[in-house]
């Protein structure tokens, strides 16, 4: 996720793995070019590099709305970022399962190490039995995000967002899924459904997974 500063990461209680500023974003990229790295995208390396050049390629997971915060710095330094995308998120409009724990736990006052614990017990689980478990704890609603800075791109914002030029979109699965708790069958589909979902939803099919 992208934050515009640490103030506005603490007030909305996000997830602390995913409070990424602007500020953050840009020293890194600043950093990287005056080391003399390249900037590529998936389909660079799809294309084939040089030897003896030093690449990097920036990566975001999941589908944050909030990722649209990275385009005016990567359209600045001209640099290609590769946006993994759970498409059921998408589609769906779920939040995503680590906000909502982290979001109803602090509502509880529950320390930032004792939800790091429950969320490692969570994480290699089936996602229908996570989201059941939240459900139970948490309600009805709990799956509803609650805010801009904690829920996935919509669809339309999603296709816009993709037709940007220095925007790449990956497979991140369909539900997010950790996929050794999965059968060879169900696997399958959280891939070939999220390729699906994603050409549906941005007109683009991706090239590359973060399984």
């Amino acid at each position: 996720n992208l934050f515009t500063d640490a103030q506005e990461a603490a007030r909305m209680g996000s997830y602390p793995h995913e409070s990424i500023t602007l500020a953050q974003f840009r020293e890194l990229i600043e950093y990287f070019l005056e080391q003399g790295f390249q900037f590529i995208s998936d389909r660079d390396i799809l294309s084939g590099l040089d030897a003896g050049r030093h690449y990097l390629l920036i990566t975001f997971d999941d589908g944050y709305y909030a990722n649209y915060r990275a385009l005016p710095v990567i359209q600045e330094y001209e640099v290609p970022a590769l946006f993994f995308i759970s498409a059921g998120h998408v589609s769906d409009q779920r939040a995503f399962w680590w906000e909502v724990l982290y979001r109803e736990r602090k509502r509880q006052n529950i320390s930032n190490d004792v939800i790091a614990e429950e969320c490692s017990s969570l994480v290699g689980l089936h996602h229908r039995a996570i989201e059941r478990y939240q459900l139970e704890c948490f309600g009805s609603k709990a799956l509803e995000p609650k805010s801009d800075l904690e829920r996935p791109f919509r669809p339309g914002e999603l296709r816009a967002f993709a037709a940007e030029r220095y925007v790449f979109i990956g497979n991140h699965t369909r539900d997010h899924a950790y996929l050794p708790a999965y059968s060879t069958a169900d696997g399958v589909s959280q891939i070939t459904t999220a390729q699906t979902l994603i050409e549906m939803m941005t007109g683009i099919r991706p090239t590359s997974i973060a399984y």
